[in-house]
């Protein structure tokens, strides 16, 4: 999964390093207050393109992971015509909502188990066994929404 999701990143790194990163070099390499008021600028302009750019691909890439685990194929987790058509199947809206409402219950829960891990002694215990329920439930959660979409070839 890991692979996955990182070759989904990368365009999102090469707009950092590219935008980003050569404004903050240039930035560095001027004592012209100006110029490196214009590079931070553009820094910061590379930054947030590769964050935009790095929540559609992060949506793409979930997306992919369940077509792999589905399929048992590495080939069609990079399928992007297929994943984009199964996603547009399924509706973007719904996809982003179904995201959306497992990162709240996530928070929600990462708060309780929090608390709950502060007991002495037992605590971390707790967790540990709340942490693995929580782990087969968001993936059983996201598996039906992926299940949810009418499959494409």
């Amino acid at each position: 999964m890991n692979i996955i999701m990182l070759v989904y990143m990368i365009p999102a790194i090469l707009v950092f390093l590219v935008l980003g990163g050569l404004s903050a070099l240039a930035g560095m390499a001027t004592t012209d207050p100006t110029a490196a008021a214009a590079a931070i600028l553009g820094a910061l302009v590379g930054a947030f393109l590769a964050l935009l750019v790095g929540l559609v691909m992060a949506f793409i890439a979930l997306f992919a992971v369940l077509r792999f685990a589905h399929t048992d194929s590495v080939g069609e987790a990079f399928n992007f015509s297929a994943i984009l058509a199964q996603i547009g199947a399924l509706g973007w809206g719904i996809w982003i909502i179904a995201v959306i409402l497992l990162l709240v219950v996530a928070f929600v829960y990462s708060f309780v188990v929090g608390i709950l891990g502060g007991i002495p002694f037992l605590g971390w215990l707790i967790a540990l066994f709340l942490n693995a329920a929580f782990a087969i439930f968001s993936a059983r959660y996201l598996a039906l929404v992926y299940a949810e979409a009418p499959a494409s070839a």
